[in-house]
Order: structure tokens, then C-alpha cells, then sequence
């Protein structure tokens, strides 16, 4: 069987497809991976912030009690004289 030029070029083009695609796949998962790895070393360092500020929190109980009394007056400083929140126009 003789070959003729078409399917030469149809065999050239679907190979040259198949390249692309491959790369595509290799570019994708250098991607994702890159992203990934950024994803788990952001969850570790938002990790260790968080245990850091709950092993200092349970160390000191009077920063504890500080640290409530200043939540609460930045709530209660957000409402006015009546206890209720400045309207607002």
C-alpha cells in the first residue's frame, strides 16, 4: 500500500496535536503543583500564627482577661448613649 501525500500530512498534523497536548499536560501540572505547594505553606504559616497566639493566650491568663475587656469596649463604643448602633443617613 502506497502512502500518498494526504495522510503524510494528517499522520504530521495529528502527530504535531498530540505534541501540543502533551506539553499542555506538563505545563498544567507544573501549575497545579506550584499552586499546591503555595496552598500548604500558607496553611502552615497561618498554622503556626495560630498556635503561637493560643500558646501565648493559655501562658497568661491576665492578657486573657485584657484582651476581653478590649474586645468589648470596642464593641460597646460602636453603640451610642442608648445601647443602640448610630443610625445611619
Amino acid at each position: 500500500m502506497a502512502t500518498t501525500s494526504g495522510d503524510a500530512q494528517q499522520r504530521s498534523a495529528a502527530a504535531a496535536v498530540k505534541a501540543e497536548r502533551a506539553l499542555d499536560k506538563v505545563a498544567a501540572m507544573q501549575e497545579y503543583e506550584s499552586e499546591e505547594l503555595a496552598l500548604r505553606a500558607n496553611t502552615a504559616r497561618l498554622r503556626a500564627l495560630r498556635l503561637a497566639r493560643e500558646a501565648e493566650n493559655t501562658q497568661d491568663p491576665k492578657a486573657q482577661k485584657l484582651a476581653k475587656t478590649k474586645a468589648v469596649k470596642r464593641v460597646s463604643a460602636a453603640k451610642g448613649a442608648d445601647g443602640k448602633p448610630p443610625k445611619l443617613s
